[in-house]
């Protein structure tokens, strides 16, 4: 697909016991969308940490340097951008889906071992609330399995979500879906960028029947 690309992402995390340091450099690679001239939707956590960012157009293999313009960590969205070139224009940016509906049948892009994107279907199995701090998933019942973070789910050839999960048991993926980022590219254009508000709530089971009682919380509640 002309608006589909690779990205290969060089990153270094920071050691979690000398903040101050970094461990070696290491590779991640995923998908991401062009959504305009220059402009390519993602994931946060593919270029999270980032020292360098490429993009590769499937077939001709041509590298593109790019640069993370707006990344959100709460709502996993990147967006990059890249400079104009013979390679770059050949890229067609893709429209995002308006909406999207539990049962609707999708098309899921990935770039195979050939090099050449294949499209499998898929089918919306729910829309829901999803681990925090992310607002919204998209679930989607596959038909073969999804390699890649960014991986695009498209709706009659729009942006329908991008891929963040992947459960191989249940044949499973969770994806972006279009409503949340087409908030995020309107907020990452209207600089300075604001992102979302977040209740700071957090939930668990309450199963101490010590603590339920003492609460005055009734057993079937």
């Amino acid at each position: 697909d002309a608006s589909v690309v690779e990205i290969t992402v060089t990153y270094q995390n920071h050691d979690p016991q000398i903040p101050w340091r970094k461990k070696a450099s290491a590779i991640r690679q995923g998908y991401g969308v062009v959504i305009s001239p220059g402009q390519v939707l993602t994931t946060e956590d593919l270029v999270r940490n980032q020292t360098q960012v490429e993009l590769r157009r499937a077939k001709s293999g041509a590298k593109l340097a790019a640069t993370v313009r707006e990344a959100d960590e709460q709502l996993n969205t990147a967006l990059l951008t890249f400079s104009n070139s013979a390679a770059a224009n050949a890229l067609l940016p893709m429209a995002l889906a308006d909406t999207i509906r539990r049962d609707d049948r999708l098309t899921i892009v990935k770039l195979e071992k050939t090099g050449e994107f294949q499209a499998s279907e898929g089918q919306v199995v729910e829309l829901s609330a999803s681990t925090a701090p992310r607002p919204l998933a998209l679930e989607v019942l596959t038909q073969s399995s999804i390699d890649g973070n960014g991986t695009p789910a498209l709706l009659n050839g729009q942006l329908a979500g991008l891929s963040v999960a992947y459960d191989k048991k249940t044949q499973t993926g969770l994806f972006i879906p279009c409503t949340t980022l087409r908030r995020f590219i309107a907020d990452a254009h209207a600089p300075p960028y604001k992102g979302l508000a977040w209740a700071g709530f957090q939930f668990e089971p309450l199963l101490d029947p010590v603590k339920r009682r003492y609460l005055s919380v009734p057993e079937t509640q």
